[in-house]
């Protein structure tokens, strides 16, 4: 009998970027990926990194869309950049 072959199905062309995290977020960001993973029961296998990312960065950017220097994205950004400020 002949084994069939599985066939995935085409995936979404994705850019690859190189990010420098600090320890701390990224320790976060590892929790969160452990907690969705098992928040998603016997479909843990399908939540990655990747995916935990994508929705994270997507939702800080609609906020951003919509309500600009007001949104949660920009004020994190401008707090950190004004603390740094010599």
């Amino acid at each position: 009998m002949p084994t069939r072959k599985r066939t995935k199905p085409p995936r979404e062309p994705v850019a690859r970027m190189t990010v420098y995290l600090d320890l701390a977020l990224m320790t976060r960001l590892d929790l969160a990926h452990a907690q969705l993973r098992a928040l998603a029961g016997e479909s843990r296998a399908k939540v990655t990194a990747s995916m935990v990312i994508d929705a994270a960065l997507s939702q800080a950017l609609a906020g951003f869309e919509t309500a600009k220097e007001q949104s949660a994205l920009a004020l994190a950004v401008l707090e950190r950049v004004n603390a740094k400020k010599p």
